[in-house]
């Protein structure tokens, strides 16, 4: 009930009581008087509250309105961002932003305050084929692009090569100790890239899908050629396989352009898949040392020639070759 409703509820209220007051008084003084007095206290005490629920109900409709006000203006916004000046692209303050939330189109993205990311820097950059810089507009930002490429403020962390980027060649810095996952990814462009000892680490799917990547140096000191590594690249001739590597992950190398693979002596484990797809590849060379070959790690790599299983191997998974000419250690015939 509002202001106005309360107040004449009241006065119908009194007027109908008025009258038998009069007449009480006139038959009881003292009863006429506290009847009269219950009234006041009644319009004392309610007149207040009336006031008091009306105000309540005025910053009520005013927050309402201001809300409403809010969610309209923000309607036909780009809850991600807005273009600023021509293909650059501010990216808005509460943005929570996957690998589709940006626009294909930009050149330059500017973030005024931390970046909230659902995936890696790679994954959400992966799909802006025309991105060439990325400014960083905050105190304590933690990241800095140089030749085309995102890092860490140090330089020790490889997060991204820009799509935009149209050098074919790559050398990644030797401060560098870890190359992200999805960094490469993707990219239309690069054709040879070769890194120093000092990597250490490739995140997944680092240069997945890179269609036009022929030549990769990889540091000697990464152990583990994680999932998806370089699945799909389907041009990439030149590789070399690290002295220290130990595992090859599923889909690690997996739809690849090589002919010939010699596995150094540190390696222990080719998991599923790992080499699946890798139709080109005619010459491998197993390490003696060699622990497990899992399922599919070479199948549909139909131009090798032979292999011969080394006597470490102690398991080797179902269709781990689809070639007839495999020589098995004694404890698998």
């Amino acid at each position: 009930m509002n202001f106005n409703s309360m107040i004449i509820a009241l006065v119908i209220i009194t007027v109908a009581l008025i009258f038998p007051i009069i007449i009480n008084f006139k038959k009881n003084k003292a009863s006429g008087i506290a009847s009269a007095a219950v009234i006041i206290i009644v319009w004392i005490i309610v007149v207040p509250l009336a006031i008091t629920s009306e105000k309540r109900e005025a910053i009520r409709q005013e927050e309402y309105n201001k809300t409403m006000e809010f969610l309209d203006s923000i309607k036909e916004e780009n809850p991600y961002g807005n273009f600023i000046e021509g293909k650059t692209f501010l990216v808005g303050s509460n943005a929570y932003l996957g690998f589709t939330s940006l626009p294909n189109d930009c050149e330059k993205l500017v973030f005024e305050k931390e970046p909230w990311l659902m995936f890696s820097f790679g994954r959400t950059l992966y799909n802006l084929k025309d991105l060439k810089d990325i400014e960083f507009n905050y105190d304590g930002c933690e990241y800095v692009v140089e030749n085309g490429a995102l890092y860490n403020k140090d330089k020790t962390i490889l997060y991204a090569l820009l799509q935009g980027r149209k050098d074919t060649s790559f050398v990644v810095p030797s401060s560098v100790t870890m190359i992200d996952s999805y960094a490469f990814a993707e990219n239309d462009n690069i054709r040879t890239v070769s890194m120093s000892n000092s990597v250490t680490e490739l995140g997944e799917s680092c240069f997945y899908n890179c269609k036009s990547l022929e030549s990769i140096t990889l540091s000697d000191n990464i152990e583990v050629i994680p999932k998806e590594c370089f699945w799909q690249d389907s041009n990439l001739i030149n590789i070399n396989l690290p002295n220290r590597l130990k595992t090859v992950s599923q889909y690690g190398l997996a739809s690849c352009g090589f002919t010939k693979i010699v596995f150094p002596n540190s390696m222990v484990s080719v998991e599923k898949s790992a080499f699946e797809w890798c139709r080109e590849l005619e010459t491998l060379e197993l390490n003696n040392g060699l622990e497990a070959i899992g399922d599919y790690a070479f199948d549909s790599c139909n131009k090798i020639n032979s292999v011969t299983i080394p006597n470490s191997v102690v398991y080797l998974g179902r269709r781990a070759f689809s070639i007839e000419n495999v020589t098995l250690p004694s404890r698998f015939k």
